[in-house]
């Protein structure tokens, strides 16, 4: 597993071949799909977010359920937004990472990326349950106490929205 540091919180790159190292998830586990993972690791390690989208795409073609590929393709999206700060590439992020979800709802690490990339658009309350989820899913993660410290943000951003509701 690889793992990338970004404003204090590490993401987690499940799936990078490299070291063989893959996260079953339940949702496909076709030999070429895989192929194009990997290579699409290789372009992200080396810097070819372009590329390794590509890559991610082809292999979610084979394996459109791949929690781990549309991670992947998330993280992929998250570089090339960091790169060219085209908000497009924002929203496919997202759209990877709640698909990523969707396809397996006890995969983690998506929870996590998904309420990241929320968390630091601003959207700290809805990000909250996923770190939640994330959090239930893996209660032993080592950076809970700053995952609990999101939640709360989360919480606190909803009470002071909720109360301002009732003073209007």
């Amino acid at each position: 597993m690889r793992r990338s540091r970004l404003s204090g919180i590490r993401f987690v790159i499940a799936g990078v071949g490299l070291a063989g190292v893959l996260f079953a998830t339940g949702c496909g586990k076709g030999q070429s799909a895989q192929s194009y993972f990997d290579e699409g690791a290789e372009q992200f390690q080396d810097g070819h977010y372009e590329q390794a989208v590509a890559a991610y795409e082809k292999g979610l073609e084979m394996e459109p359920r791949s929690a781990v590929g549309h991670n992947l393709l998330g993280m992929a999206y998250r570089m090339q937004y960091n790169t060219v700060r085209a908000a497009e590439w924002k929203e496919k992020e997202i759209e990877a990472f709640r698909t990523a979800v969707d396809c397996d709802t006890t995969y983690w690490p998506a929870y996590i990326n998904l309420g990241a990339t929320l968390y630091y658009l601003g959207r700290k309350e809805e990000a909250a349950p996923y770190f939640r989820t994330a959090l239930d899913l893996y209660p032993e993660n080592p950076e809970r106490a700053q995952l609990e410290g999101f939640i709360a943000e989360g919480e606190a951003e909803k009470a002071k929205r909720t109360l301002e509701g009732e003073e209007n």
